[in-house]
């Protein structure tokens, strides 16, 4: 296997996954989704922060390479599309409701995912420098 196809299946492959993912449990009929608020943002947060890893480190492997600020930029600017988009595609599943108050934490969750990633990125960059020299 070339190195773009291995690329594309570590790197590029997963945030579409977890987007389908996503998708996925918002397609659930409302009836089966917990009353608990504290579980229900729980699974916000799982699914928005690991979107935000997922996404950064897909575009921090990119052939053009982007600067830290300009990858998170990025994903975090693509994933309120995303949460807009998935918020409004759930309220035409029965028993669910669009709610944009929703998408702020999200987006939230989102940052704390791209900032996690953005600083183990930071972390063993300067872990590499210590050790070279």
């Amino acid at each position: 296997m070339d190195q773009e196809k291995k690329n594309f299946l570590m790197f590029e492959l997963p945030p579409l996954v977890w987007m389908l993912a996503i998708l996925g449990f918002s397609s659930i009929h409302g009836k089966y989704i917990p009353s608990s608020n504290l579980l229900h943002q729980g699974a916000h947060f799982v699914e928005y922060s690991v979107f935000g890893v997922l996404l950064a480190r897909g575009f921090s492997h990119f052939k053009k390479r982007l600067s830290v600020l300009k990858f998170s930029t990025l994903s975090v600017f693509l994933i309120v599309l995303f949460a807009f988009f998935d918020e409004w595609r759930q309220s035409f599943v029965p028993g669910r409701s669009c709610n944009f108050i929703t998408v702020f934490f999200d987006t939230a969750y989102a940052i704390v995912g791209v900032s996690l990633y953005d600083e183990a990125v930071l972390l063993l960059s300067r872990k590499k420098r210590v050790a070279g020299g």
